[in-house]
C-alpha cells in the first residue's frame, strides 16, 4: 500500500521525535512552491519512526510514503499504486502503461483536487546519492505533486534548493532506545535498566541497529544475556552484521536495512582524500571535532573540501557551532566510526596519525596556558578515545607510547609507528 494512515508503532512511552514531527507541522500545507513546501530530514542511516504523530489529524488528505531507492520501474508502480488508492477503478498498471497514459500527470492533478481542501503530507524516503546534489527537478522525479503538496524527504545528502528546509536527525534519547529495544519481546526484565541502557550506548541509540536487535531477541537468535556480553567485548558493526544475517529467511525483504549496506552509502561516494580523513577521525571520540585539531589530524589542503563532503555525506552527523569562541566540527557516530575502521586497511598507522596529532595540539605549554584549558578541554575525550585504543589494543613492540610528560590526564610524547 502506498499511501499510509500512521497509528502508533511502537508505544505511548515512545515520544523523543515528537519535538521533530511538532517542527515538521509548522510547515504551510496549502502553499506553492515558492512558499517554501518541502522539508528535508537529514539522517545518517535510519528510517523515520512516526509514532503515530503524522496520522490524519494533521494530514487528512493522506500521507503517501514512496521508497526512493528503488529503480524507475519501482518508482512507477508506486506512484500507481498512490493514483489507485485514490481512483480504486484504475484498471492494472501494465494496461495504464499500454494505453499510454501518464502515471506523474494524473497523479498531479489527483493530489491537487485533494490539497484544495484537505492538507497533503508525501514523503520521499532514503533519496539516493546524486553526484551534483540533490535538485527540486530531481525530487520532482519521485513527487510529481512539489509545490502542491507538502514534501518530507529523508536523504543521507544535503538538498541544494533554497526553498528547503534542513532539519537534521540525531540519535534517539536513552529511554526511546531502551524502548524500542526491548518494544514486544518480553525479555526486559531478563537485564536491569542501566544494562539495557548499556546495549542501546553500544550501538549509540541509531535506530536502525536498535530494530535490528529488537528482532534478533524476538527471533531468539540472540538472548539478552548474549547480547550484553557481546556489548562490551565485540565490535558494534560486525556482530549486528551477524544478527542481519541470521534474520534474513525470518522478516520480509527489505523490512530490515543491514548496517553496512546503510553506511556504504555515505563512504562509498567519498573521494580517496575525505576517505582518507574520515578514517583518522574515525579514532576520535565521539564528540565534536575543534577546527585546530580537525586541522592538525587531517592536514590537507583542501580541507574546506573535505569538511564540506564529511558533513554533506553525513559522515559526521551534523556541523558543529562555536561554543566560548571554540570551533567545531560535527561528530561521528561511534557505529559509523566502527564501520569506517573497518574499511581502513592502515588502522595501525592512522591512529599513530591521530596520536601524534593530538599530543602536538595539547602540549604541555597549552596545558598549562588557562587561555588555551578550554580548547584543551574540547579535545580531551579525543586524547582519551586514541590513546585509550593505542595502549589496549596495539602491541608495545609495535607501537611504542613515551608519555613521559604529562598534565593531569593529558599524555604528551610521541607514537612511534615502528
Amino acid at each position: 500500500m502506498s499511501i499510509l494512515w500512521v497509528g502508533p508503532t511502537i508505544c505511548s512511552e515512545f515520544t523523543s521525535r515528537f519535538a521533530l514531527f511538532a517542527e515538521i507541522q509548522r510547515t504551510p500545507r496549502h502553499t506553492r512552491l515558492s512558499s517554501k513546501p518541502a522539508r528535508a530530514l537529514e539522517r545518517p542511516d535510519w528510517r523515520l519512526s512516526t509514532s503515530g504523530v503524522l496520522g490524519s489529524a494533521y494530514y487528512p488528505g493522506g500521507l503517501f510514503w514512496l521508497a526512493a531507492e528503488q529503480d524507475d520501474l519501482g518508482i512507477h508502480r508506486q506512484l500507481f499504486g498512490m493514483l489507485k488508492v485514490i481512483h480504486p477503478d484504475l484498471e492494472s498498471f501494465e494496461l495504464f502503461l499500454a494505453l499510454g497514459r501518464d502515471i506523474r500527470n494524473e497523479l498531479r492533478e489527483a493530489l491537487e483536487d485533494i490539497a484544495r481542501t484537505q492538507p497533503v503530507l508525501f514523503v520521499i524516503d532514503n533519496v539516493p546519492h546524486y553526484g551534483s546534489g540533490v535538485t527540486a527537478e530531481r525530487l520532482s522525479h519521485y513527487c510529481p505533486a512539489i509545490g502542491v503538496v507538502t514534501v518530507l524527504v529523508t536523504s543521507r545528502n544535503h538538498i541544494g534548493d533554497a526553498y528547503v528546509r534542513h532539519i537534521p536527525i540525531d540519535a534517539l534519547a536513552r529511554s526511546a532506545s531502551v524502548t524500542l529495544l526491548t518494544n514486544g519481546v518480553g525479555v526486559r526484565s531478563t537485564l536491569s535498566e542501566d544494562e539495557w541502557a548499556d546495549i542501546a550506548a553500544w550501538v549509540g541509540d541509531l535506530p536502525l541497529v536498535l530494530e535490528l536487535l529488537n528482532k534478533s531477541l524476538s527471533f531468539k537468535s540472540i538472548t539478552p544475556l548474549e547480547l550484553l556480553s557481546k556489548s562490551r567485548t565485540v565490535e558494534v558493526t560486525a556482530e549486528v552484521d551477524r544478527q542481519m544475517r541470521s534474520l534474513v529467511s525470518h522478516v520480509p525483504a527489505g523490512s530490515l536495512r543491514g548496517v553496512t549496506e546503510a553506511l556504504a552509502i555515505s563512504y562509498d561516494t567519498l573521494s580517496s582524500e575525505t576517505r582518507r580523513a574520515a578514517g583518522l577521525l574515525a579514532f576520535c571520540a565521539a564528540e565534536r571535532v575543534p577546527m585546530d585539531l580537525f586541522n592538525s589530524i587531517v592536514e590537507t589542503a583542501d580541507a574546506s573540501e573535505v569538511r564540506a563532503a564529511l558533513i554533506g555525506r553525513s559522515v559526521l552527523t551534523s556541523s558543529g557551532k562555536a561554543e566560548h569562541d571554540i570551533e567545531c566540527l560535527g561528530t561521528m557516530h561511534r557505529v559509523m566510526a566502527d564501520y569506517v575502521r573497518s574499511r581502513v586497511s592502515s588502522s595501525r598507522h592512522n591512529l599513530v596519525h591521530v596520536c601524534n596529532a593530538i599530543a602536538s595540539v595539547m602540549t604541555q605549554e597549552h596545558c598549562a596556558d588557562p587561555t588555551d584549558w578550554l580548547l584543551m578541554n574540547a579535545c580531551l575525550p579525543h586524547a582519551d578515545a586514541a590513546f585509550w585504543r593505542a595502549v589496549s589494543r596495539t602491541s608495545p613492540s609495535r607501537c611504542q607510547a613515551s608519555m613521559v610528560e604529562t598534565s593531569g590526564d593529558i599524555p604528551h610524547g610521541i607514537l612511534r609507528d615502528d
